[in-house]
């Protein structure tokens, strides 16, 4: 049965192997260039890296069997990352973490959540958990410098 709960300190070598795994995915289906994805795994799906956002902000994991198949992190009102391992998409994981993040920012009294993605092969997820596109903007800094990601939003309140 697939739980979903806060991350721990003892869940960061498995979120970093989710992170690179998802990394790799991308660079092999064509999201992102050799480089850019040397760079992601290198820097973004680093033990130490984890660690550090796991002190930042809100962060929770999706387990299976006792393993680690993907993590969200919230920051204020914003779904700030949402990666499942490649073997474990469309099972549900996505949904659960993505619903736990919309309910942690609706507890934190907001009444609309934010997210932005680079990844053209995302969008269609989060379309289907009704969000829609609100903008774009360009990274200025990080190993996605340059990158134009699109941003999307979501009412929280069911009476809009």
């Amino acid at each position: 049965m697939p739980i979903i709960r806060e991350a721990t300190e003892a869940d960061c070598p498995s979120i970093s192997r989710v992170l690179c795994a998802c990394y790799r995915w991308y660079g092999d289906n064509d999201v992102t260039s050799p480089e850019e994805t040397a760079a992601l795994v290198a820097k973004c799906g680093s033990v130490e890296y984890v660690q550090k956002f796991l002190s930042s902000v809100k962060t929770f994991v999706a387990e299976q069997d006792e393993q680690v198949v993907g993590m969200a992190t919230v920051k204020e009102n914003e779904l700030y990352q949402l990666y499942i391992d490649p073997t474990c998409h469309r099972k549900g994981f996505g949904r659960m973490l993505f619903d736990q993040a919309a309910k942690t920012i609706a507890a934190a009294g907001f009444d609309e959540m934010h997210l932005g993605t680079g990844a053209s092969t995302s969008i269609s997820f989060y379309e289907a958990m009704g969000l829609r596109q609100s903008g774009e903007k360009i990274l200025e800094t990080g190993p996605c410098k340059g990158w134009t990601i699109a941003l999307y939003s979501k009412s929280l309140n069911p009476a809009t």
